[in-house]
């Protein structure tokens, strides 16, 4: 018999580690800081699809990977606008999968401005897990 609660658990257990790998996850309130806005306004940024933020038990995170220098990351939320209608998740796995011919994950390779346009084509084309 299978028990959903352990694989749910396995799960959560693998996203926590994905997120681990790549720099772990920020608060709200740390984020506002970094970003050096109120929390309100990093919520706002979350509305608006501009920053990629999940909630456990109504505390809200926020993956470190997409700022850097006390910004979000250029091109970020351009990639972000051809992700609409992807679960929070699937952003996720997106920009921290290795990509082949990047040579790296999307997140990192999207640090370099010559891979923009190839990384907002491959965002245009991403149709696997795409979820309301």
């Amino acid at each position: 018999m299978v028990d959903i609660e352990e694989i749910k658990s396995e799960g959560c257990h693998r996203f926590n580690k994905l997120l681990e790998k790549h720099g772990g996850i920020i608060s709200l309130a740390e984020a506002a800081d970094l970003l050096g806005i109120t929390r309100n306004e990093v919520q706002v940024l979350l509305r608006q699809n501009k920053l990629i933020g999940f909630s456990e038990n109504n505390v809200y995170y926020f993956p470190v990977w997409q700022f850097a220098n006390g910004k979000v990351v250029p091109r970020f939320q351009k990639i972000l606008n051809e992700l609409v209608g992807f679960s929070t998740l699937a952003k996720i796995r997106f920009f921290l999968t290795m990509d082949l011919t990047l040579g790296s994950t999307r997140i990192k390779a999207l640090q370099h401005v010559e891979n923009f346009e190839e990384i907002l084509g491959k965002a245009k084309t991403h149709d696997i897990h795409r979820m309301s």
